[in-house]
């Protein structure tokens, strides 16, 4: 996969419709962030239909497991190439900027997903748009080659 020409300007369009909306269950949460930084920078959607409104975090988490994964890193990695060592490992630290990352999140979901934005990851969750430093990615997943 390559990143189509002129993703920069897109992925910062993207970015900043979503910073507009608040954080919902329904249609944007860091799953909607996701999937829809990658569909700009690909050119195309690659949720397909893992993507949809849920009624709370619990909900999100049953559904994953419904369609056979165990948290929702393992979704993404059945989309999206994961960043490993030599030893097969996560190494969150090799990712670039329009990279997807994951943290290390206390709920049934097992990660909060963000977009690598250089030295932060931007992230949305229940009080709206944030970043987080890069270093607290635990996985993360290259998103196509630069075009």
């Amino acid at each position: 996969m390559r990143r189509e020409p002129g993703w920069r300007g897109r992925m910062k369009a993207f970015h900043d419709q979503a910073k507009r909306r608040p954080f919902d269950w329904n249609d944007a949460h860091c799953g909607f962030l996701v999937a829809g930084h990658v569909a700009a920078l690909l050119g195309r959607d690659l949720a397909g239909d893992y993507l949809r409104g849920f009624d709370d975090e619990a909900a999100a988490a049953a559904t994953i497991a419904d369609w056979g994964f165990a948290d929702l890193g393992e979704l993404v990695s059945s989309r999206l190439p994961e960043w490993l060592d030599a030893d097969g490992r996560p190494a969150p630290s090799m990712a670039r900027a329009g990279d997807v990352g994951a943290f290390a999140h206390p709920s049934p979901l097992g990660y909060g997903l963000g977009v690598v934005i250089g030295e932060r990851v931007l992230t949305v969750g229940e009080t709206g748009m944030h970043t987080i430093d890069r270093r607290h990615m635990v996985r993360a997943w290259r998103v196509g080659d630069e075009a």
